[in-house]
């Protein structure tokens, strides 16, 4: 009688990343070396440089899933095939900062991490560099925790507070707000612009419907209009009906009667009531020109980043631009909506400028500075989480 067959389940599988060189003979033993080698039931590699690992039983997954593996001396971190968990991102956040103290800030909102806290590439194509990381973390959450993440943390760490951003693995649009694309391909902008569109030109007509389609009183108008041809008293008027009954032999055309030249011009009755009565002359509106001068938003610059200028020079180090390189950048983001590609024009660590600008506007007093920061905070964190979701090619490992 043969043995029946049982087909493994998903739950069952591992994943592990694929490393240049390395056999998946090699990953074999090294998996079976832990879980002895009968519990191992099929491998294989897979899209998206991905090593598959079946076992006979999904106990194995959990004891193994977030650990690490030697194998020919790559540490390779574990996860499962099936994770109940989303992908949270973690923008903004300084080397020198350690995982634990993340892990400390997420269970501090009653949030209970689901693996450990890691780094994230930053996905560099250049021979050589590969191993260079971002000022990004990744870590895994509940479903159900999402909502207690804020998407902005102050976190104070060695005497320095950092702004960091968190993420999840839903790409956001920050200009519709909505989940499951990134800016550049927002379609929602252009319906939001014509629907608005629509909803102007619907009020149009209302707004005309309001506006009075008779005259208060146009019996004064036409009596002021019309003093050039006074109507005949009627006691005159029978008289002069008799004298013209004999009318003298003039050898002259006989003068039209005010009647009759009332009646032959009753287009110019018409105009006379419309014209003083429909005319509307609305005054000019002159709007105020938006200031474009670059030498007074300079000085004005200067002045408001005045109290931030010794944090600047002292932590010189620390930031990617000076305090003049800093002014300029500001200038020329004036009234621009896409900040990133003048920032780029400066430096390409847009993750240190973001936390410059955290620094400086804690620093300056100035309203309307420190709203123009935070915009431009806003802009250039969710385009970096942006970016860092659509690059494909992005690893982690497991912070030591």
């Amino acid at each position: 009688m043969t043995q029946h067959f049982r087909y493994p389940t998903r739950e069952e599988a591992i994943l592990m990343d694929s490393v240049n060189g390395v056999t998946i003979h090699s990953y074999t033993v090294a998996i079976g070396s832990i879980v002895q080698p009968k519990n191992v039931r099929f491998v294989s590699r897979i899209s998206l440089n991905r090593v598959c690992i079946y076992f006979t039983d999904k106990s194995f997954v959990q004891n193994l899933a977030g650990n690490t593996v030697i194998v020919e001396g790559h540490k390779i971190t574990v996860r499962p095939l099936v994770f109940q968990a989303t992908r949270m991102l973690i923008s903004n956040v300084p080397p020198y900062m350690n995982s634990e103290k993340l892990i400390s800030v997420l269970k501090s909102l009653q949030v209970d991490p689901a693996s450990n806290v890691t780094f994230v590439r930053s996905g560099t194509k250049t021979p050589g560099y590969e191993h260079v990381f971002c000022f990004r973390r990744q870590v895994y959450v509940k479903p159900s925790d999402t909502g207690k993440i804020p998407p902005r943390l102050e976190v104070e760490d060695d005497g320095v507070t950092s702004t960091i951003y968190f993420a999840s693995e839903n790409l956001s649009c920050f200009l519709c707000g909505e989940e499951g694309h990134i800016a550049k391909f927002c379609g929602n902008l252009e319906k939001r612009k014509t629907r608005n569109l629509q909803e102007v030109v619907e009020k149009v007509p209302k707004e005309n419907a309001s506006i009075p389609t008779t005259p208060a009183s146009p019996k004064p108008a036409i009596a002021q209009e019309n003093t050039s041809t006074p109507v005949p008293d009627p006691q005159k008027r029978s008289s002069a009906t008799i004298s013209k009954s004999t009318p003298k032999n003039t050898f002259k055309r006989p003068a039209s009667s005010p009647a009759n030249s009332h009646q032959a011009s009753p287009r110019n009755d018409f105009d006379t009531k419309e014209g003083p009565s429909f005319t509307r002359h609305k005054s000019e509106c002159h709007k105020r020109a938006k200031r474009r001068d670059s030498s007074t938003s300079l000085s004005e610059i200067l002045n408001a980043l005045e109290p931030a200028k010794e944090n600047i020079v002292k932590n010189h180090n620390r930031y990617p631009l000076s305090f003049d390189k800093l002014t300029e950048f500001l200038q020329k983001t004036y009234s621009v909506s896409d900040i990133r590609s003048v920032a780029l024009q400066f430096t390409e660590d847009t993750d240190r400028l973001v936390d410059m600008l955290s620094d400086t506007r804690r620093e300056i007093s100035c309203p309307n500075l420190k709203a123009r920061l935070l915009r431009s905070i806003d802009k250039l964190s969710r385009m970096n989480v942006a970016d860092a979701f659509s690059d494909s090619s992005f690893a982690s490992l497991p912070d030591n």
